[in-house]
């Protein structure tokens, strides 16, 4: 399901989750936002836009920018980043499988009454952390599994297969065949 996300309003609700003042670190927010979604894209296989209010961002970026399975966009006063997110919805074929996320009543209303399935950014951000742990502990069980035996472990195996007994003649063994005589 392709997500729409109202930037600012779930950065929002990130540092009132977090309990910080948001306009002290709006970058480092935004870019970890942008981080968890690159992830949350990965795992999901979902398209994701996300659309910033041109007038609050502090870089003063213009252009989309493209990062892997998110579009992030920069409305363009007068409009905001809820007009640009209502006219995707309007300009949706499929409208039913857009998710918005807000936390703007009048917005998550009318995108709700186009036929767009609306979260909230709280809501949203709990789900997004969620996923980034579940990530975070699949990585670590994947890497573990790929390390090799310590020298310990490979003492330990040794000793408790000491005794076994030996299958076909040892490992690493190749007996060559040799061609049957023929008889004309």
């Amino acid at each position: 399901m392709a997500l729409l996300i109202d930037g600012y309003n779930i950065l929002f609700a990130i540092a009132e989750q977090r309990g910080q003042e948001l306009a002290a670190a709006i970058e480092e927010a935004r870019a970890r936002l942008l981080k968890h979604l690159t992830r949350y894209s990965q795992a999901t296989h979902d398209p994701i836009t996300v659309i910033f209010d041109q007038s609050a961002h502090a870089g003063g970026a213009t252009h989309p920018e493209f990062l892997p399975g998110i579009r992030v966009l920069y409305s363009h006063p007068p409009r905001t980043a809820d007009d640009d997110i209502r006219r995707l919805v309007e300009t949706s074929y499929s409208r039913q499988h857009l998710r918005v996320v807000t936390s703007d009543q009048a917005l998550g209303r009318d995108c709700t009454k186009l036929g767009a399935r609306v979260v909230g950014a709280k809501a949203f951000f709990r789900e997004l952390t969620q996923l980034a742990e579940e990530s975070r502990d699949d990585e670590h069980e994947t890497w573990v599994k790929q390390q090799p035996p310590s020298a310990g472990e490979i003492k330990e195996w040794l000793e408790v297969f000491k005794d076994a007994p030996r299958i076909g003649g040892g490992l690493g063994r190749v007996e060559r065949l040799k061609p049957k005589k023929t008889t004309r």
